[in-house]
Parts: C-alpha cells; structure tokens; sequence
C-alpha cells in the first residue's frame, strides 16, 4: 500500500471511472437530461403487458419467447445457406491459410437520390461535443491501449 499517491493521476483514475460509469447507466446526475437516471425513461410493466401484442404485429415479431427463438433460428440459417451458396461466385472472400481474407470493396458510384439523401442526414444530424464523441469512441473502443511513451518503457506512463 502506497504511502502517499500522485494527485493528477489519481483525478484521472477516478473520472475517467465516472465517465464509464455514466456511460454504463450504473452513475447518473439527478436534474441531467443526457446523463440521468434511464430507470426513469422506462415504461412500467403495465403498459408494456398492455403494449406487447400491439407492437409485435407492428414490427411483424411473434410475441412468446420461444416463437421468436424459432424465427430468429430460422432467418440466421436462411441467410447462412444464402452466403455458402455465394460463397464460391464471391469475389472479395477467400481462404488463405486456413483464415477467412476479406478483400477491399470497390466503390460504387453514387445514385442521384442517395446524394439528395446523403445532404438531408448531413442537415438532419445534430452537432456533438468533441469531448463527448471522444469519450463515446473510447468507450465503445477502448483506443487508449494503443498510446504509450516512445521509448516503450511502461514505467514512464
């Protein structure tokens, strides 16, 4: 046990713990509109029994547990016969030493209406915080891992 500790890096430790945990849901900030309290958001029980059957005739999913068990089984080996059948006329796969090599795409060019759609998203999306869209990426990434002093010695960090 260390008798004293370095101050910055302890701050860093333990905000950087807030940030997952507010990330997690497992932390919110009463009064917050992005960080609160989700238990909050959730509809109650009631209303999802009473909802249930209405909303899986809307989105066309069967509403027992076992049912929809069934159907996603039966789409996953629908679409994997769909992609062994393919797989020899496939262009951008192929086995190399035993390992699956997916090959780089071409570009496609690009339909007059996807442009029009490509500028609607572009309007539609709201700014985001640097800080946010950092925080978010390393979260969802973890691409800190990858820094570390130039000299590789771990007991400069």
């Amino acid at each position: 046990m260390p008798d004293e500790i370095n101050r910055r890096h302890f701050e860093v430790c333990v905000l950087s713990q807030i940030m997952l945990e507010l990330k997690a849901g497992d932390l919110y900030i009463e009064g917050s509109e992005k960080n609160a309290d989700y238990r909050k958001q959730l509809i109650s029980w009631e209303d999802y029994e009473e909802n249930l059957a209405n909303f899986c005739k809307h989105v066309n999913l069967p509403i027992s547990g076992t049912d929809f068990v069934k159907k996603t089984q039966q789409e996953f080996k629908q679409v994997t016969s769909q992609t062994d059948q393919s797989f020899p006329h496939n262009e951008q796969v192929r086995i190399e030493n035993s390992e699956v090599v997916i090959g780089k795409l071409k570009k496609k060019k690009v339909p007059p209406g996807l442009k029009k759609l490509e500028e609607y998203i572009a309007e539609s999306l709201e700014p985001i915080n640097v800080l946010d869209m950092l925080a978010n990426t390393e979260y969802w990434l973890n691409w800190t891992r990858f820094f570390g002093p130039i000299s590789g010695h771990e007991e400069c960090r």
